[in-house]
């Protein structure tokens, strides 16, 4: 046998090759078809599977830092700032003990470039809110305090 010669591999069958290219069609129409009428039912979805779920109301976390002169901070980063990459930790805020907490918080104002002794409290709320279908604004309908922080 030569070193590098190839072996024939035998065509498959008429049938076989039928049977295949209507699994790769079937498949192929099922997808485009669930793009298109932006159908959810799995595993056909319509490309939403590593986004949330986007309806008329929401909810949201704002971190605020009141000054011992009584001035509110928010807290929230522009986007891209490292700040950004921790605001997923708001909800660690509320069921954290006191110590967790504070070190949390003294991140949170060292990031923000805050000294802790210039602040009061950090206070965590939430925001309810909803979306008008018409205009495409958000009117807010609730707040709540979440967590109240001491430095």
């Amino acid at each position: 046998m030569a070193p590098f010669a190839s072996e024939q591999v035998p065509d498959a069958p008429p049938g076989e090759r039928r049977r295949a290219r209507l699994v790769t069609y079937t498949a192929v129409v099922v997808l485009l078809t669930a793009a298109l009428l932006q159908l959810d039912a799995w595993p056909m979805t319509a490309y939403r599977l590593f986004s949330s779920v986007r309806t008329a109301d929401g909810v949201s976390l704002t971190l605020w830092a009141e000054g011992v002169d009584g001035t509110r901070t928010d807290l929230r980063p522009a986007a891209g700032e490292v700040l950004g990459m921790t605001t997923h930790l708001y909800r660690q805020l509320e069921d954290a003990d006191p110590a967790h907490a504070r070190e949390l918080v003294d991140a949170w104002l060292g990031l923000a470039g805050m000294r802790p002794a210039d602040v009061s409290q950090v206070v965590l709320e939430r925001t309810t809110w909803r979306m008008d279908a018409e205009t495409r604004e958000k009117h807010e309908t609730g707040h709540a305090v979440v967590a109240v922080v001491t430095p």
